[in-house]
């Protein structure tokens, strides 16, 4: 993230000029995109992430759009049709089957009702980068370039998330103290031994992050939109769930129950009774 933002804010402040705005009017929008666009929810996700599994991770923040829709009905009173509040209800719903059940990872942690402590972190996680796109398109509105709110929000939570670091996890973050235990990092194992594969597994899983997800992913979205309405490819990313618990059952050894597939199934009915009317104008 720091590396990110400084690249960012170096390319606004060099190549753009024009697009370089820093407004004491809007100090407090930009700290809340520094604290909840960023920090909280990336800090919470991330540490929730050992406690849950990653396709339960991904069925929780099909939760998005639902929270986002209710913090704009909260705080802009924007007014939501009977069919969204029946798909909201549901979408809700569909979270109580794969909230009950439990993973191995979960076990014997600190629990409130049904939910875990890691759950509660990542329901608090989805809720923070809601409301963090919310702040970041009224900031747009108020002419700032979306490459220079998310510059200054990934510096200053990259800097709060290394202080947050140093202070829980010490001056060895890299260095993990426990076996790997997915299936790239158990082929490496016996030929680099404990601390080696830790640190390589680091270095290949940022590697892959960054291309996957930074370079391909978000560059296709890009290329997709130039073909299909905003719309339906926010419908068409909500089948994330599905390839997260195949790909956490083929690396990561994770056991898909039939809790996913209720709340998986429950989430697509909500989403479509949330964008039907949208539906019909594509």
């Amino acid at each position: 993230m720091i590396i990110a933002g400084t690249l960012l804010l170096s390319y606004i402040r060099w190549f753009a000029k024009d697009k370089w705005r820093f407004a004491r009017t809007d100090l407090k929008l930009l700290l809340l995109i520094v604290i909840f666009h960023i920090y909280c929810a990336y800090v919470l996700e991330f540490w929730a992430m050992p406690y849950v599994t990653s396709s339960k991770a991904c069925l929780l923040y099909s939760l998005s759009p639902f929270i986002t829709a209710l913090l704009c009905y909260i705080l802009y009173n924007q007014r939501l049709s009977y069919q969204k509040w029946l798909a909201m209800i549901i979408g809700f719903c569909a979270m109580v089957p794969i909230l009950m059940a439990h993973s191995a990872q979960e076990e014997g942690r600190f629990t409130l009702g049904f939910l875990s402590i890691a759950e509660i972190a990542l329901l608090v996680a989805v809720a923070s980068s809601a409301y963090g796109w919310l702040l970041m398109k009224e900031l747009m509105d108020r002419n700032y370039s979306p490459v220079m709110i998310n510059g200054l929000g990934m510096l200053g939570g990259g800097l709060l998330a290394l202080i947050t670091a140093f202070y829980y996890e010490g001056t060895r973050p890299l260095i993990l103290v426990d076996a790997p235990s997915d299936s790239i990092g158990k082929a490496l194992l016996p030929h680099f031994g404990v601390l080696l594969t830790s640190i390589l597994m680091v270095f290949i899983c940022m590697a892959l992050l960054i291309l996957i997800a930074n370079i391909i992913g978000y560059n296709l979205y890009g290329y997709l939109l130039q073909h299909y309405s905003p719309t339906f490819l926010s419908f068409a990313g909500f089948v994330t769930p599905f390839f997260a618990s195949i790909f956490g059952w083929i690396f990561l050894s994770e056991k898909i129950g039939i809790a996913f597939f209720i709340s998986f199934m429950l989430t697509i009915l909500s989403l479509y009774l949330f964008y039907r009317q949208e539906f019909k104008s594509i």
